[in-house]
């Protein structure tokens, strides 16, 4: 179980996970994977069979080495991929029973950059990429997730604007979705550049932060269909509410959580390929 998310912005690509793989049992590992190319970045956000969706990773970073010539633009990104994704299913799906097919099930968000062009995101489905407009998102956490995401986004939105919608719509999703949880992971593909991975333990400031503000949000809207209340006493719990917003701002402001994901949109650093485990 999870989430995974991935948004097409005025600036860039944000994509973004929760860390819990649950089968026989919970333990939490990397779900986002980037490669800097010549030229470009693609990045993968994963849900599903987790070996057989970090072998296909694999698969497709080691068709992108080998075809250094298509790196540098979206389309060479997507028909290497797909090629990748081909053999991939030929190998080790197509080939066995339907039943063993839909236990090793798996969903890929595919992130795809030049320097040149504006980035896409596309979801796999299967051997073939489709083109995600706007946004994507997946897991069992997808419809929780959906919800705050559909509420706030416009592809006119910042990059870091993105990234808190990001985090709010996967703390949400940790919040009331059984088997979604651990650190948020989060990922950005700028001017063709992709940022490092970043892990973030956001349970302790933002995601905290974010839960508090949905909560005081649904007192308020209820305060507001009161028909009990006067106007001074709704003003009151409007105030205080704008208060209690104004604390928030300004611990997560001085949060060095915060600080480090404003950093981490600053300066980006290499990214590191994927390790998928053998299956």
């Amino acid at each position: 179980m999870t989430i995974a998310a991935g948004f097409v912005v005025r600036d860039g690509i944000v994509l973004c996970t929760d860390s819990l793989y649950s089968g026989g049992i919970k333990v939490q590992g990397k779900k986002i994977f980037a490669l800097a190319l010549n030229g470009g970045a693609v990045a993968f956000a994963l849900a599903g069979h987790e070996p057989f969706a970090k072998r296909a990773i694999e698969e497709c970073c080691s068709f992108l080495d080998e075809n250094r010539g298509l790196q540098s633009s979206v389309a060479g990104i997507k028909g290497t991929i797909e090629a990748a994704l081909k053999k991939f299913h030929e190998e080790f799906v197509f080939s066995r029973p339907k039943e063993e097919r839909e236990r090793v099930g798996f969903e890929l968000l595919v992130a795809a950059a030049s320097l040149n062009e504006k980035p896409a995101i596309f979801s796999a489905y299967e051997t073939v990429l489709i083109p995600v407009s706007g946004y994507r998102c997946f897991g069992m956490g997808c419809f929780v997730g959906q919800h705050v995401i559909e509420t706030a986004y416009s592809p006119k939105m910042s990059l870091d604007d993105a990234v808190v919608l990001a985090i709010h719509a996967t703390a949400v999703a940790k919040e009331y979705v059984e088997g979604v949880g651990g650190p948020t992971q989060l990922l950005w593909i700028k001017d063709g550049v992709v940022s490092p991975f970043h892990p973030l333990n956001t349970a302790v400031f933002t995601e905290t932060y974010i839960m508090s503000f949905e909560q005081r949000s649904a007192e308020l809207l209820f305060d507001a269909a009161n028909p009990r209340l006067s106007a001074d006493e709704f003003k009151q719990k409007a105030d205080n509410f704008v208060t209690h917003l104004g604390l928030i701002r300004k611990h997560w402001r001085q949060s060095f959580e915060n600080k480090d994901i404003l950093e981490m949109l600053m300066y980006p650093g290499p990214a590191d390929p994927p390790h998928p485990k053998s299956d």
